[in-house]
């Protein structure tokens, strides 16, 4: 498989700014959430949905995403780790785990067809070939996808969800659907193009700590309670098969179209 890596195409959320502003359910704008304690004001919570938006506009957030490493790396570092694609054996562990829980709601094989969107280093993509089921990576950063060639060989191809297309058996979106501004748009797109459809996201609760790992403002938009991420997958004509928590703060939702 050749590499492929385009220029930077701009994250084509054609939207206004403020979209990323408002609840994905509902379309309101929340309510501040009372457990920051007013330390962070752009936090709000509507509809079982963690929100946030501390960007002046939507090209701000555009240009985050198209950095090279450095908000991984500031992140890693400063939790004393390595930055992501110097994670793989770990994320390999995780991705065999995640591979194993996948096997046992819907068995793959060599024709199951697979697309994991947001591949980051590239570890699923390792594993699943290494069980023989084909499986190809969409990855919007360029330099993750750069790194994940040069230290793993590892072929992923640079585009957001927008590129999305043909048929797979199963689309794979990991620690994605909270980055987005637009995360009915993404599952809608994955409905048109896949079977099924594995999502994984924190599990947000209105109990989560304000020092929760999970809340990074500048990161994730939205972080969605069990109950949320099933109303906007029902919207979507997505059909939950199994709902399970791998591991503590995170939830996963095999759903079949």
């Amino acid at each position: 498989m050749s590499l492929v890596i385009e220029h930077f195409r701009p994250l084509r959320h054609h939207l206004s700014a403020c979209v990323g502003e408002l609840c994905p359910l509902c379309r309101g704008t929340g309510v501040p959430w009372q457990n920051t304690n007013g330390n962070n004001p752009s936090l709000r919570v509507c509809c079982g949905c963690l929100l946030s938006w501390p960007w002046e506009s939507q090209q701000e957030y555009e240009a985050f995403y198209r950095e090279d490493l450095k908000y991984h790396r500031d992140e890693c570092l400063a939790l004393k780790l390595p930055p992501q694609y110097e994670r793989f054996d770990e994320h390999c562990v995780a991705a065999y785990k995640r591979l194993e829980l996948m096997n046992r709601w819907l068995p793959m094989n060599e024709h199951s067809r697979t697309l994991d969107v947001g591949s980051s280093n590239g570890a699923f993509i390792s594993v699943a070939r290494a069980a023989g089921i084909p499986a190809i990576g969409l990855e919007p950063n360029e330099a993750m996808c750069y790194m994940a060639w040069k230290h793993h060989r590892i072929a992923l191809m640079h585009g957001d969800w927008f590129d999305i297309g043909g048929r797979w058996h199963l689309i794979v979106a990991t620690d994605v659907i909270e980055h987005l501004t637009d995360p009915e748009g993404m599952l809608r797109k994955c409905r048109r193009h896949g079977a099924y459809l594995y999502i994984e996201t924190p599990d947000f609760t209105v109990s989560r700590p304000p020092d929760w790992k999970h809340i990074k403002p500048r990161e994730h938009i939205c972080l969605f309670s069990e109950d949320a991420l099933v109303r906007l997958l029902a919207r979507t004509a997505w059909r939950p098969v199994a709902i399970h928590r791998p591991i503590e703060g995170k939830l996963a939702v095999l759903c079949g179209s």
